[in-house]
């Protein structure tokens, strides 16, 4: 009896198995990529959001509270100036944190939280 060339059906199967297995090895690589991407642009963009609030804390006026933002960019930002101690010059502590905005409000720990010392101008520019 003569053989037949060509593939048996186990073959073709198995063929077939491994191929499926490399792409869905392939799609949860990209997919992982794509995600890291997502966070990445957002943790740069609550970043800029924490920039500009200390910013905004510091030349406006300096007086102790917290200031908060709305959403843009599904994020939410607040501000907080304090008084750092009993220095002389006063010293003003300004805090600012950005959360990932929900449907019920912000999420979680902050994205990125920045603080930093300033110098008031005394007395007389307290409000400063």
């Amino acid at each position: 009896m003569r053989r037949m060339a060509g593939f048996t059906l186990i073959e073709v199967v198995v063929a077939l198995a491994l191929a499926a297995g490399s792409i869905g090895a392939l799609l949860t690589v990209f997919d992982d990529a794509a995600f890291r991407t997502d966070r990445a642009v957002l943790s740069r963009l609550a970043l800029l959001q924490a920039q500009s609030a200390l910013d905004a804390a510091a030349s406006g006026p300096m007086t102790p509270g917290w200031r908060v933002d709305g959403a843009s960019a599904g994020l939410i930002w607040e501000a907080q100036v304090s008084e750092d101690g009993d220095s002389t010059p006063p010293l003003r502590r300004l805090i600012a944190a950005v959360w990932l905005l929900g449907p019920d409000g912000a999420i979680g720990e902050p994205l990125v939280r920045l603080q930093t010392l300033r110098l008031a101008r005394g007395d007389a520019n307290a409000g400063r």
